[in-house]
């Protein structure tokens, strides 16, 4: 019995598919995006990165970033942590 090794290809475009649908076209248009001024409605205004040197000198992002950073310690690194400390245990 010969057996075509091309065959499970065609398993993966599905998968393929949803991945380009739902993750890598919304990441590039919201990066495309992020380089325009634009408020939702009418034409976005190209400005490059203006934006991001806007956000880097931005002190309210720095706190909400290190608000951000302990929230992930507290949420997943102390939890996985203590449950490596009680398995070890």
């Amino acid at each position: 019995m010969i057996r075509n090794r091309g065959s499970y290809l065609l398993f993966l475009i599905p998968g393929a598919v949803l991945l380009l649908a739902v993750v890598v076209v919304p990441f590039v248009m919201n990066i495309g995006i992020s380089l325009t001024k634009w408020s939702g409605a009418g034409d976005p205004q190209w400005i490059g990165l203006d934006n991001y040197q806007r956000l880097l000198g931005d002190g309210t992002f720095w706190a909400s970033f290190r608000h951000n950073v302990g929230i992930v310690v507290a949420m997943a690194v102390l939890p996985t942590m203590a449950g490596l400390v009680i398995a070890a245990a």
